[in-house]
């Protein structure tokens, strides 16, 4: 399994259930991959933009600009985070 999509599940498996049925609700535009990070917008319930990240070099990492991310006690990947890595095992399945 190549560094990528193993990096991409992982996300997954460590997101909590229930924001993972939230991130269906989301839809990640603009993803992309630039050979060290997946990037992608995402837009929030009130129709805000957030911008997701997911990085695997020089080290794996997340992160979203949104409120989830920001608090103290997230310590998994938000629902943008989440859609992200979706959408991205996604696009490199096809």
């Amino acid at each position: 399994m190549c560094e990528n999509h193993e990096a991409l599940t992982h996300i997954l498996e460590i997101a909590d259930a229930q924001r993972v049925q939230r991130a269906a609700d989301r839809t990640s535009e603009e993803v992309t991959w630039n050979g060290q990070f997946w990037t992608a917008f995402c837009r929030g319930a009130r129709n805000e933009i957030y911008t997701s990240r997911i990085t695997l070099v020089p080290r794996r990492a997340f992160n979203c600009n949104c409120q989830d991310r920001k608090r103290a006690d997230q310590v998994g990947p938000c629902k943008h985070v989440i859609s992200l890595a979706q959408a991205g095992l996604r696009q490199m399945a096809s």
